[in-house]
């Protein structure tokens, strides 16, 4: 191909093509297109030729006319890409969810049976500790004696503070058993020489919460009586049914509102001095007092009816365990 003419004779032909599309009624485009269509040789490079063709452009008013309708029209084009794209999205968002989601699901219903499994083995756990009691004893209220082994740190000698209790390991199972039934005579002891001395199974921590959630239950009305036997906690209802709780879940479903050990403080230590309680009863007491809610009232003989009759029969189970006189708690 020839070289490259000069700006000069690229400007009077495109004037003259220009002119000629004028005459045509075409406007500046089509003469820069057929400018530049007709001038094979000219280079791109060349920063000025260019220059020339995009200023005849833009003198152009249909030109510029168009070009401002077509940026009008950017927001319509943008919505009509957002509505073809937004189905293929969508439909790849729901390829990643669709997984994700399933995976949650799983390892929540996986949650969900661990924690159960694992309050099952704690209460297994606690079984076990339990029987490694079975042939000890607390004796409360002891006075002082020569040695012995004490449940619990140090107190002071404070005359309010009761004595620690005193833990007895038997050579025996049965040994054990023969004491815990003269109960009743050491009531009379008891009364014969002014002391307080009282004599119940070695419970674990968890057994214990039982043994007060049943004596609570006593103590408000809703049940008739309570007692433990080799751990195992046992309640009568007012119509004589027996029923076995080794759980907090054994207990019948009208009282599980009303328990203690389902309301349990979050925080149990004592509100006035600042220490932590002894017990798991005080902790209850101590909540109970700074709690602004109202006290469990102690149910009606109606709500008492009620309760007969939404609680299932458990008794079954209990039936074939021995049990011991009322008090042995």
């Amino acid at each position: 191909m020839g070289r490259t003419r000069g700006r000069g004779s690229y400007q009077r032909g495109f004037q003259s093509s220009q002119g000629q599309d004028q005459a045509q009624g075409r406007g500046g485009y089509h003469s820069a297109k057929r400018f530049r269509t007709g001038s094979s040789d000219i280079e791109n490079d060349d920063p000025e030729v260019l220059l020339d063709v995009f200023v005849g452009i833009l003198n152009d008013q249909k030109i510029m006319d168009k070009f401002v309708a077509s940026l009008c029209d950017i927001p319509h084009l943008k919505s009509k890409l957002v509505e073809h794209l937004l189905p293929s999205l969508d439909a790849q968002i729901a390829d990643i969810l669709t997984p994700l989601r399933k995976n949650v699901e799983i390892m929540s219903d996986k949650l969900t049976k661990s924690e159960a499994k694992c309050e099952e083995l704690e209460w297994k756990n606690d079984d076990l500790e339990q029987y490694t009691r079975r042939q000890s004893i607390r004796i409360a209220e002891p006075g002082e004696i020569d040695r012995s082994h004490r449940v619990g740190p140090p107190r002071s000698n404070d005359s309010k503070q009761k004595p620690r209790e005193i833990i007895v390991r038997f050579v025996s199972y049965k040994s054990r058993q023969k004491l815990l039934k003269c109960k009743k005579t050491m009531h009379e002891f008891n009364k014969s020489i002014g002391t307080n001395y009282l004599m119940y199974e070695d419970l674990t921590r968890k057994r214990s919460e039982l043994a007060y959630n049943a004596r609570w239950l006593k103590n408000n009305n809703f049940i008739k009586e309570t007692w433990t036997f080799d751990g195992k906690v046992f309640i009568k209802m007012p119509d004589d049914r027996i029923f076995l709780c080794t759980r907090p879940s054994d207990f019948p479903t009208a009282f599980q509102q009303h328990l203690p050990i389902n309301n349990k403080p979050s925080k149990p230590d004592d509100n006035k001095t600042g220490k932590r309680p002894s017990s798991y009863a005080k902790a209850v007491k101590t909540n109970k007092q700074s709690s602004e809610s109202p006290s469990v009232p102690i149910p009606s003989q109606t709500y008492q009816s009620t309760i007969l009759e939404e609680t299932s029969v458990k008794s079954s189970s209990a039936s074939n365990e021995p049990t011991l006189e009322s008090g042995d708690t």
